[in-house]
């Protein structure tokens, strides 16, 4: 992500040189420096310069254009990592209606990103039912074998999204812990124990099984530990991502009776946190 975010950031500032600013390479290296943004944890710069590209995007091409809702759906990701959930929910829908095949050419992945913001938002708004609707229908989407198909990267994300909310449904636990076993072997062995997703899927099944009983929690602490470990390899030191999966493993250290050894990782977790988003 380091080596991503220095190129984007050269290529893009002379592309705004050379070509100007409404120049369609220049208005796609802004779409990917923004995602170069957060990938480093700078979350409101990535809104910031989000924000200012749609007011590009639009103007240069129109509203209804693939390029232009795929960066609102962008849009509305910087939101949700801001912590705004109901602009993230409303931009992820607006998004989302406009993708209909017979009025744009957003591709498949382009339609699920927006599904799958549409469920997490309202997950992180409470509304976990609801959540849970759109997560199933986002997963049968992606999982069509006439679609993504079940090893996509897309239908990865669309899994564990599921699998994150059934958590919060009790009588989806056992389900969702099958399947997120499964997902977690299929992404591991598809795109390695370091890619974003197996390291999503990584915690989201820790905690599954944090949350189903006692009896599995050797297993979620041998889990969590080992994907812990990998998150700074990824994303870096400081990135928000590793002090939010250092609080879950704080979480199960508690659950099971190292209280002393929580506290201090939290406390770390909160210091990285403050200095990294506010």
């Amino acid at each position: 992500y380091d080596e991503s975010y220095k190129a984007s950031n050269e290529t893009l500032t002379r592309a705004r040189s050379v070509l100007g600013e409404d120049d369609p390479t220049t208005l796609s290296l802004r779409t990917a420096f923004a995602a170069d943004l957060r990938a480093r944890g700078s979350f409101v710069a990535a809104r910031e310069l989000d924000e200012e590209s749609r007011v590009l995007f639009e103007s240069k091409y129109n509203e209804g254009d693939s390029r232009t809702l795929r960066l609102v759906s962008s849009l509305a990701l910087d939101h949700g990592l801001n912590s705004d959930y109901r602009t993230a929910r409303e931009l992820y829908e607006y998004a989302f209606r406009r993708m209909s095949p017979s009025e744009s050419d957003s591709t498949a992945s382009d339609v699920l990103g927006a599904w799958i913001g549409i469920s997490w938002t309202l997950r992180l708004l409470g509304q976990f039912q609801e959540a849970f609707d759109v997560s199933q229908e986002a997963r049968d989407y992606a999982e069509d074998p006439d679609g993504l198909g079940q090893e996509h990267v897309s239908t990865l994300r669309a899994v564990i999204a599921y699998t994150i909310v059934c958590r919060r449904i009790p009588q989806m636990r056992q389900e969702a812990l099958e399947l997120a076993r499964a997902t977690f072997e299929l992404s591991t062995n598809r795109y390695g124990e370091n890619h974003p997703e197996t390291l999503a899927i990584g915690i989201s099944l820790s905690n599954l099984l944090r949350t189903m009983s006692d009896d599995y929690h050797d297993e979620a602490l041998a889990l969590a530990e080992a994907t812990v470990g990998r998150y700074p390899r990824v994303y870096g030191p400081s990135h928000p991502y590793n002090f939010g999966c250092r609080g879950n493993l704080a979480l199960l250290r508690r659950v099971m009776g190292d209280a002393a050894t929580a506290r201090e990782i939290d406390e770390e977790s909160l210091n990285g946190l403050k200095a990294a988003i506010g």
